[in-house]
């Protein structure tokens, strides 16, 4: 556009001397302001540009402070993940230890379990044969007694012992304590001979009486009981030689009844001299202390 308005100039004064000075100073008054209005154009636009390149300038020096809190934003959480990663390592590290541990120490304690549990087998059946052992005994004073009354005895197998119940009318006459009956003496004699060929058995001989006053006024029943259980101590270890040492005597007057004492017939049941066939504590505790043994 400048060099247009040169050109007119140009032109212009060619034609000067064809032109008033009137009309001449005119057409340069008017080509002065068309120049001014164009340089006044050119210089808003210039203005406009240089405002666009320092706001674009501050614009990317915004964006540029921008990225770079970006990338440290970044960077710090891409060590916090490194820093998580290494923690789950870390982590899955100890629980790998612990299971290596824990599997070792379970492996430990099944087989203790199992040595226990070998134990116990052990131990249940010593304690099944032990009670066959005695169901055998009581099978065969049983067999051996098959032909006694029910009222003068009865035969028992429980808590592992075998009890021969002898009633009062089978052992002794009413008020005796130091003689027994002769029909008593082929039950003690079967007894006598089956613990003597069981060396594993010792015999408990237990009198009992009824809630009633003894008949000998000058003993209390806890005498008279215990009278009647050593007489039948005397005639196993003296009459058919069994050893004392596997025989003791005890009385418990009427404090262990085997039945009610309010009719005639349950005191009969409740005067009664019980043998208890049972096998030695010292056996059982030797057959288990062997079952323990490492």
């Amino acid at each position: 556009m400048l060099k247009h308005c040169i050109v007119l100039f140009i032109a212009t004064l060619l034609l000067a001397g064809c032109v008033g000075k009137r009309k001449h100073l005119e057409m340069i008054s008017s080509l002065q302001k068309q120049h001014e209005a164009e340089t006044g154009a050119l210089r808003g636009e210039l203005d406009a540009a240089n405002k666009s390149i320092h706001d674009l300038t501050l614009e990317l020096v915004g964006q540029k402070g921008a990225n770079e809190a970006l990338l440290t934003t970044q960077d710090k959480l891409q060590q916090r993940i490194d820093d998580l990663q290494a923690e789950i390592d870390r982590l899955k590290n100890n629980v790998s230890n612990q299971q290596e541990s824990f599997g070792a120490e379970l492996q430990m304690k099944e087989k203790e379990l199992a040595v226990c549990s070998q134990r116990i087998a052990n131990i249940s059946g010593l304690l099944a044969d032990w009670s066959k052992g005695m169901e055998s005994v009581a099978e065969e004073i049983r067999t051996a007694l098959a032909e006694e009354p029910a009222d003068l005895l009865a035969i028992e197998a429980k808590d592992g012992n075998v009890t021969v119940v002898m009633f009062e009318k089978l052992l002794f006459k009413p008020g005796s304590t130091s003689k027994v009956e002769n029909g008593a003496l082929k039950p003690l004699e079967t007894i006598a001979e089956v613990v003597k060929s069981h060396p594993e058995l010792s015999v408990r001989i237990v009198g009992h009486t009824d809630n009633q006053p003894v008949p000998r006024k000058s003993l209390e029943s806890w005498d008279y009981s215990l009278l009647r259980a050593g007489t039948v101590v005397k005639v196993l270890t003296e009459e058919f030689d069994l050893g004392p040492n596997r025989v003791i005597a005890a009385g418990k007057s009427e404090f262990e009844p085997r039945t009610s004492n309010e009719t005639a017939e349950g005191r009969a049941q409740n005067r009664r001299v019980e043998v208890i066939i049972q096998q030695s504590e010292d056996i059982l505790v030797r057959d288990i202390r062997r079952v323990l043994a490492p």
